[in-house]
């Protein structure tokens, strides 16, 4: 491929991955300069763009990239989230896929605190910006400035009571399907186990354990051990659990929530070290999955992401200039619980020659099959706020 060829694709890319949508196009010198090639060979890959519509020339002769792609305006949106993880990557591509069939681009970018000059400048460059939120509280003064973005704002979660458009996929309320599924299993006793940030959601899902077990006459350990903001909650739970373990502490009771996957993960891993097996001498469950429930060993009793699909459209309509319907908070109804192995019947409701366990009883698989019934993997979907009763398959 000639050299001009490769500079024309280099640049071809970049324009539609969105490179130059905060700094704008580049002069033609610092380009030659950038790429080590001569301005008439670049000056000659940039007419080339400008033929294929990916580039016009202003009144002042500055090049920039154009709003339009075969007389359709293009989209240009951003996506600013703290760190990388399965559901954030998840959300993109769902968005990426929206955006493909109107010819516009997403823009991913890693920002660290809510006053990040990288956060600040993305929301005025952008035509519309889905913000995936820090761990720490949104400073008042910043919201202020999140309002008055020249881009179109979507909180994921709820900033409502601010002033922002926000969609929430994965109603905190939708973890008493977990504790109403405990229950339902007999399990009286349920601990909650976190090791991410102290940040609204953790909050609430913490109120919501406590308020549950309250209004069910239960009790539960709470073993709440936040990493700082930007640090490893899964070393931080892998480290927790095994030191509860090798003192004797332990968790106490039969059941464990999860407030999220990095804890289930160090949780199970400490376990396996001191031969405990999930789902044989714990019940564990995790408030989401992010995608991973079906694939773990066991298998992981967890409430899963909503699909997202009706929620990101909506927004991207109202980010190209539409109208935004309804609240301020667009809220997914419904949560799906994933049944899965993880979980097991309270032993308390087994035979009594097997309830009353002061170590940790071995059984076969065809011992535990017999007595608890293997749990065939089931998905539900219920409302957020109310469960039915869990279906169970005996095979």
């Amino acid at each position: 491929m000639a050299k001009l060829d490769k500079i024309s694709e280099l640049l071809r890319t970049r324009i539609l991955r969105g490179d130059y949508t905060l700094t704008g196009f580049p002069p033609i010198m610092q380009l030659a300069e950038e790429i080590g090639a001569s301005r008439t060979t670049v000056r000659a890959a940039t007419v080339a763009l400008m033929e294929l519509g990916l580039l016009e020339r202003e009144a002042t002769g500055r090049l920039v990239v154009t709003k339009e792609l075969g007389g359709e305006r293009r989209l240009h949106i951003g996506f600013l989230s703290p760190g990388a993880n399965a559901a954030d990557a998840s959300l993109a591509e769902h968005i990426e896929r929206i955006l493909a069939e109107r010819h516009g681009q997403l823009r991913k970018i890693t920002f660290f605190h809510w006053t990040d000059p990288v956060l600040l400048n993305a929301i005025d460059n952008f035509d519309g910006v889905f913000v995936i939120p820090p761990a720490e509280a949104l400073p008042e003064d910043v919201a202020m400035k999140l309002r008055a973005a020249n881009s179109r704002i979507v909180m994921i979660g709820d900033f409502a009571p601010l002033g922002l458009h926000s969609v929430n996929f994965a109603p905190v309320t939708s973890i008493r399907l977990l504790l109403d599924h405990l229950g339902e299993l007999g399990h009286r006793h349920i601990s909650f186990f976190n090791t991410q940030p102290m940040d609204p959601i953790i909050h609430k899902r913490l109120g919501l354990w406590e308020s549950w077990l309250e209004e069910h006459g239960c009790t539960g350990e709470l073993v709440n051990e936040p990493e700082p903001s930007y640090g490893l909650p899964l070393e931080r739970a892998y480290a927790v659990a095994k030191d509860l373990l090798e003192t004797g502490v332990g968790f106490g009771g039969t059941a464990i929530l999860c407030t999220s996957m990095p804890a289930y993960v160090g949780l199970q891993r400490a376990m396996y070290e001191h031969s405990l097996v999930v789902g044989r001498d714990m019940a564990v469950c995790c408030a989401f999955d992010e995608g991973m429930a079906p694939y773990m060993c066991p298998s992981l009793t967890s409430v899963r992401m909503a699909t997202p699909d009706k929620l990101l459209r909506a927004s991207v309509e109202w980010m190209a200039g539409g109208e935004w319907l309804g609240s301020l908070l667009c809220l997914w109804q419904s949560a799906t619980l994933f049944v899965g192995e993880s979980t097991m019947i309270a032993p308390a409701t087994l035979p009594e020659y097997l309830s009353v366990r002061l170590a940790p009883v071995q059984f076969s698989h065809e011992q535990r099959n017999r007595v608890t019934g293997q749990q065939s993997i089931k998905i539900r979907e219920s409302s957020a706020c109310n469960s039915s009763s869990v279906d169970f398959q005996t095979i």
